[in-house]
């Protein structure tokens, strides 16, 4: 690695004496000078940090320990892994505004082009996120960095073959996280502390939770009769699981006008991965006061390339009722009842007066407020 900047190595060695809790994770952070070109002021990839080096020389001293901490903290919360499906200009925002909070807090000094505001104190990255989504034109704001996803060219070109791989990026993050926790100073104030506890909390995805869901019934003997019908359209007779497991789950999503259409796109694309995990009947109802779509898909409809919904219908008003309804008038035909019904929401709505008789399990947005009467509640 190219040696560093004498502006840059003096913030370093402060940034690390001054303020010990961040010293681990200054130290095993790789720093580096970039282009210009590529990077015109500082920039951080989630591992990697990047700066310009006329852009370190046009700040104060100060202020150039200021901008090597935002980056830093950047890394240790996973701000960029964090993202998720939200929009990504305005999660930079958002971001910036969770990480300069931290830092004026404790007497960092930025520069003028900072993205700070007092009415952001003590909300984390997501809260100041959703603010941000009903008021504010992402475009019109931008803070004096870059947060350069790890499929960009630009990144790509300053990887090294040392890099450690996602899972022990994963890993290194979350050690970072225990020793600043560990360290933190009692003055720090509480949204430190929020920030990495959002970072903890993402340790399991949400989808991981999901799928274990569906599963908690399955078994796990083989067995060659009946062979496993999501393999015979390739002419392929493999072992299908023995003993029980779910026979049919229904997914229903609210697609009323409440609901972003980046969470529908994200419930959508995940949903025949729950379905492979699960090997059974899916009924898929879309409803927003009333069912707008409701289709049936046999276990080995996954086979084939294009088996499932990609068109989200409905964005009217809100009710649950009549999901519940139309599973009730199933069962009255079919004789039996399914073995969990999956509701994407965000929780605004009328719900059925009483619990149904079958599992309820309610993936809520993670900016809903709402309250469930009944039923088990992830959010994602």
């Amino acid at each position: 690695m190219s040696e560093l900047a004498p502006e840059v190595q003096r913030a370093r060695f402060r940034l690390m004496l001054d303020h010990p809790f961040l010293a681990s994770a200054v130290a095993r952070l790789p720093l580096r000078e970039a282009d210009s070109t590529d990077v015109p002021t500082m920039a951080t990839d989630g591992y990697r940090i990047l700066y310009s080096l006329e852009f370190a020389r046009s700040l104060t001293p100060d202020e150039c320990v200021g901008v090597l901490a935002h980056e830093v903290l950047h890394c240790v919360f996973g701000h960029l892994e964090r993202r998720q499906s939200r929009d990504p200009v305005l999660w930079n925002v958002a971001i910036d505004y969770a990480t300069n909070e931290c830092l004026v807090a404790c007497g960092f000094t930025l520069p003028s082009s900072r993205l700070w505001d007092a009415k952001y104190a003590n909300l984390t990255a997501e809260e100041i996120y959703e603010l941000l989504y009903q008021t504010v034109p992402p475009k019109r704001l931008k803070g004096f960095d870059l947060h350069l996803s790890p499929d960009l060219g630009i990144a790509r070109a300053y990887r090294d073959v040392s890099d450690p791989s996602p899972g022990e990026l994963g890993d290194l993050r979350q050690q970072l996280a225990r020793e600043v926790i560990s360290k933190l100073p009692g003055r720090l104030p509480a949204l430190w502390k929020q920030e990495l506890e959002r970072l903890e909390s993402r340790r399991v995805p949400w989808q991981e939770l999901l799928a274990r869901f569906f599963t908690a019934t399955l078994q796990s003997d083989f067995r060659l009769f009946p062979p496993n019908k999501r393999h015979l359209w390739q002419g392929l007779y493999l072992p299908s699981v023995g003993g029980l497991g779910p026979r049919q789950v229904v997914v229903a999503i609210d697609t009323s006008g409440s609901m972003r259409t980046s969470d529908l796109q994200l419930i959508l694309a995940e949903v025949d991965a729950f379905r492979a995990v699960a090997a059974c009947e899916l009924r898929l109802i879309q409803a927003d006061a009333a069912i707008a779509s409701d289709r049936h898909f046999d276990p080995w409809d996954l086979a084939h390339p294009d088996p499932g919904p990609s068109t989200v219908v409905g964005r009217g008003g809100t009710s649950f009722r009549p999901v519940f309804e139309a599973i009730e008038q199933q069962a009255g035909q079919s004789g039996y009842l399914p073995d969990c019904l999956v509701y994407f929401t965000d929780g605004y709505g009328e719900f059925p007066v009483k619990a149904p008789a079958y599992p309820v399990l309610w993936v809520a947005v993670e900016s809903s407020k709402a309250t469930f009467p009944f039923g088990e509640v992830l959010r994602f």
